[in-house]
């Protein structure tokens, strides 16, 4: 599977850099699709002579370490470093944006820096505890540090922008000293720029929010952009790849199985097992409904379990109040309310004559409707 970043040597001494997702210290075991510092370590030795590298980014962040990791290898190197923001670039990703000796922002991305935090597991006692707010207030210090480098803000300004959770578009970086330039990436036709529950999409590009604690959904614009139309926007993948403007047409089915068939065979899979579900949801409730009902929502209308449920509850509602209806209908044309109750019972059956006298006095009264 392809990785969220790429090296490309170009001619001339010159190299780009396109870092897009999740920082991570080691790639995990759950997924290929990371950031992984030692292997950028490996690429950015591979370029060789290169005199300037522009790095595009892309990212809401991840591991601090890896981060920094990345950060004190850019700034070693001897070539002029040139920093584009594309889309969002949050968290420990703006560590490694201040090693650029130019950083420029597109104009409607996004940039935020926050504290770091710090996961744990187990238990912890008091001592423990001081031992890891010691060393998050260790690694803040040294992501100040970064800043100071190219921010023109005192430690304590900095400070308080990280306690914040502080979010710049990307004129507000400008005017704040954060970055350089701004500028506007004409090499792309279509924009797609929305904000979710749970994500945002910035200039095509994926980021979940959960993390953050107060993101600033009204700072994704809506003006000069246009909208994906929904054909595209289901073809076109939320990853920025610079295309020397060369058009890209999307991949067919046939494409996609024979250079990626393990992402072809994974989404096979998935919608297999979404199919399988479905079915066995509508199984467990086919019990008492009608074939022709369950057959339809299998087959013909494929609708879920749930949505299965709510049409059979609403039309079981319909037969029980035409049931009702044709009761009293009944009633009515029997002309059962001129029928007297004949006085049969005993003294200690007066409770019973009156119940039986309320409900046909009730049945008369529905005939009257």
């Amino acid at each position: 599977m392809r990785n969220f970043w790429q090296f490309k040597n170009l001619a001339d001494g010159k190299a780009e850099l396109y870092l897009y997702g999740k920082i991570v210290s080691e790639q995990p075991w759950y997924s290929e699709d990371y950031v992984s510092y030692r292997d950028f370590i490996s690429d950015l030795k591979d370029l060789g002579d290169c005199n300037n590298i522009t790095v595009y980014i892309n990212s809401g962040g991840g591991d601090v370490f890896a981060a920094s990791a990345i950060y004190s290898q850019l700034k070693k190197h001897k070539a002029n470093i040139t920093v584009e923001i594309e889309g969002i670039c949050a968290s420990a990703a703006t560590i490694i944006a201040m090693a650029g000796d130019t950083i420029k922002a597109e104009k409607n991305s996004l940039i935020m820096i926050h504290n770091p935090s710090i996961g744990l597991m187990g238990y912890f006692d008091e001592a423990k505890l001081d031992k890891c707010k010691n060393s998050v207030n260790a690694v803040k210090k040294s992501i100040i540090e970064a800043y100071l480098s190219r921010i023109d803000k005192t430690e304590d300004e900095l400070s308080e922008m990280m306690d914040n959770e502080t979010w710049y578009t990307g004129k507000e970086a400008l005017e704040n000293g954060i970055i350089d330039e701004i500028f506007e990436n004409s090499e792309k036709d279509d924009v797609l720029n929305c904000a979710y529950d749970k994500f945002v999409i910035v200039n095509n590009f994926v980021c979940g929010i959960e993390k953050f604690k107060n993101f600033p959904k009204e700072k994704i614009k809506s003006e000069n952009i246009n909208k994906l139309s929904e054909k595209k926007a289901l073809t076109e993948p939320f990853f920025n790849i610079k295309n020397n403007n060369k058009e890209e047409k999307p991949m067919t089915e046939e494409e996609i199985k024979e250079k990626y068939p393990d992402i072809y065979n994974n989404i096979g899979e998935k919608a297999a097992r979404k199919e399988r579900e479905r079915l066995q949801g509508i199984d467990e409730i086919a019990g008492n409904l009608p074939k022709e009902m369950v057959d339809s929502a299998k087959y013909t209308n494929c609708i879920s379990a749930e949505m299965l449920a709510f049409k059979a509850l609403k039309e079981n509602q319909n037969l029980a109040l035409n049931t009702l209806e044709n009761i009293i209908s009944d009633n009515s044309e029997s002309n059962v309310k001129d029928v007297a109750p004949e006085d049969c019972f005993s003294g200690e059956d007066n409770d019973k004559k009156e119940k039986i006298n309320r409900l046909v006095s009730f049945m008369n009264k529905g005939g009257n409707k």
